[in-house]
């Protein structure tokens, strides 16, 4: 992937600024469950430093976080995406994925599952893919994964809520690849 342009990091800056601070916004929440599950220590937070452009939101023995909260209105979806600007070089050990709740006070659902087995199993191809461009936020390609085959492909450190067990809402129109 090459460099973002100039222009599309000037275009796009308040949005994914937007959207960083959003998924932050649920830090403390998360840091109590993953310290739970996952974790021998609580994670150092990594925000706004060079470590957080490689996809590493926090840190802790050894092991790189990466965060991602979305809105609910995207639960429909229940899948990860991976944006084509930050493929190559977000490349966390452990990933925390979930949703917000409706009125986006609190988390709703959240997994916690191993970054490294997504790697192997995406490029093993062994996870159904979806290519689409966010035409009204951003303007990014981005592939999306259903979180069913992450659950049935990646190690999963700790969940709650109901993520991932609908494996019918993944049979959406255009997914390549198989189960």
């Amino acid at each position: 992937m090459s460099d973002l342009s100039d222009d599309y990091k000037a275009k796009y800056e308040l949005v994914f600024q937007g959207d960083v601070a959003f998924s932050r916004k649920f830090n403390d929440e998360i840091n109590e469950f993953i310290e739970g599950v996952a974790l021998p220590k609580k994670p150092v937070n990594n925000f706004w430093t060079p470590k957080d452009l490689q996809g590493s939101d926090l840190s802790t023995t050894g092991l790189e976080i990466g965060v991602r909260i979305r809105r609910a209105k995207y639960r429909r979806f229940e899948d990860f995406t991976e944006d084509d600007k930050e493929r190559d070089t977000q490349t966390p050990d452990i990933e925390v994925f979930g949703y917000a709740s409706p009125d986006e006070s609190k988390l709703n659902s959240l997994i916690v599952f191993d970054h490294r087995d997504f790697r192997k199993a995406r490029n093993a191809g062994l996870l159904r893919t979806q290519r689409r461009q966010n035409r009204k936020h951003s303007g990014v390609w981005f592939t999306s994964y259903p979180i069913w085959d992450i659950k049935n492909h990646c190690t999963i450190y700790g969940f709650f809520g109901t993520i991932g067990w609908k494996k019918e809402r993944n049979k959406r129109k255009g997914w390549k690849g198989s189960v």
